[in-house]
């Protein structure tokens, strides 16, 4: 993004200063203003942008293909600066494109792409990673494995190669490639296999109703206390409505079985 420095010869009346000074702030305010709000940080030193460098792209291009129709192989070695420079020259012929001053890093077998992407007056780091290899019959691949566009939301075309990665494998195939490099990870479990969690299976609660046999599983509480280690982590099953009416009235307070009936018959009870 550049900013221009512009003087503008304007004559202002004294009466219709204020008015015109609080327009022009306000003019300015929305040209200069923009609010960065976050994202990726971007790696430094920052990759130069030249149109050498996209020259020197196609000429290899051109000179690869031109070998390959000979030998039947084409064989192609691109840089950081070729890759940079292409796609910063690729936005330029973009009215919107998804991002701006692109940077674009091939460490590790792995395509790392920075940018800026800009929402009204909101600017964000954004950051795409691609893995680079080979498919089964020895052709170039890549393969989108995250993206962060800070705080907003992934374009669509992103959310749907995403999704189209996920779909080709098992949780299985990628819980054991995050493993693989250290990066945590865990399988959604249903509501079966969480119960049978050695440390959750431990610690469950239960309550069985006396009346029809039935046990309720609780779930465990956040401090195991020597009254539930003692009692083997059952619970008494809580009283239905009015069950405990006749030992209250009764055996407690006293009323007669009479004065029970009469209570229950007038609803207060």
């Amino acid at each position: 993004m550049r900013y221009m420095n512009v003087a503008l010869p304007i004559t202002i009346s004294m009466n219709k200063q204020p008015i015109l000074l609080t327009a022009l702030t306000a003019l300015a305010i929305t040209l200069a203003c923009t609010i960065f709000v976050g994202g990726p940080e971007i790696p430094e030193p920052l990759i130069p942008v030249s149109a050498e460098a996209v020259t020197s792209l196609q000429e290899q291009i051109k000179a690869a293909v031109e070998a390959g129709a000979a030998s039947g192989e084409v064989t192609l070695q691109i840089n950081e600066t070729q890759l940079t420079s292409y796609l910063a020259y690729k936005n330029v012929d973009n009215p919107n494109p998804m991002f701006t001053e692109p940077q674009v890093y091939l460490r590790d077998g792995q395509m790392r792409i920075y940018g800026k992407a800009q929402r009204g007056y909101l600017i964000a780091n954004i950051g795409v990673v691609l893995a680079v290899g080979l498919d089964a019959e020895g052709r170039p691949e890549l393969q989108l494995t995250s993206a962060d566009f800070g705080p907003f939301p992934l374009p669509d075309g992103l959310n749907k190669a995403i999704t189209a990665i996920t779909e080709q494998h098992t949780s299985e195939d990628l819980i054991k490639l995050f493993t693989s490099i250290t990066v945590p990870i865990s399988g959604i479990k249903n509501v079966e296999e969480v119960l049978e969690d050695p440390l959750v299976a431990k610690r469950i609660l239960s309550s069985t109703d006396p009346k029809t046999g039935t046990t309720v599983t609780l779930a465990p509480p956040p401090h195991m206390t020597p009254f539930l280690e003692a009692s083997g982590r059952k619970l008494s099953f809580p009283p239905r409505f009015g069950q405990e009416n006749k030992a209250v009235y009764k055996d407690i307070l006293g009323y007669s079985d009479t004065a029970l009936a009469e209570f229950k018959e007038k609803g207060i009870v």
